[in-house]
């Protein structure tokens, strides 16, 4: 084989393997660069999980009741507020079931607490008489039982599981 024929067969391949960003039938939308850092309200609280549940729509949640939405994919990012302000603490996992959003973590003592919303603006914290040691995760899933439209299910750090 003559050198100028490999030369063209590796142009060839090279072209055949590029990226083409013409392509009509591409993504519907542009996602963020990967691992790029997302402009968002400041916070000096650390952020420590996130839950998207549709490509455009998502939550990032973390300490000291830190709350943040995003409805355009990451590029900007919104402050939400939760009631009653006394009731905060640190949020460690986060899960969304239609328009139900459940954060769990734990109070400044280390006990359990939760936080739903169900109109992704106005986050309530109930009383969790009983909760024990701090939520690490949740889990909401439809109810199949009459009465609830969902169930929701709380890990604690001390590995127990409870049904909400």
């Amino acid at each position: 084989m003559k050198p100028r024929s490999i030369g063209s067969l590796v142009l060839l391949a090279l072209a055949a393997c590029s990226d083409s960003s013409t392509d009509p039938d591409g993504p519907p939308y542009m996602l963020p660069p990967l691992w790029a850092n997302q402009q968002r309200v400041p916070t000096a609280s650390h952020l420590l999980s996130v839950r998207f549940n549709t490509p455009t729509q998502g939550y990032i949640v973390g300490e000291s009741t830190s709350i943040f939405r995003t409805d355009d994919g990451g590029l900007s990012w919104f402050q939400q507020d939760h009631l009653p302000y006394t009731r905060g603490g640190d949020i460690l996992g986060i899960d969304i079931l239609a328009n139900e959003v459940h954060a769990v973590g734990a109070d400044e003592g280390g006990a359990g607490r939760s936080w739903t919303t169900a109109d992704s603006l106005s986050w309530v914290t109930a009383d969790a008489p009983g909760a024990g040691a701090k939520f690490v995760a949740v889990d909401v899933t439809p109810s199949t039982l009459g009465g609830a439209p969902f169930v929701g299910w709380y890990l604690r750090e001390d590995w127990k599981v409870r049904a909400v």
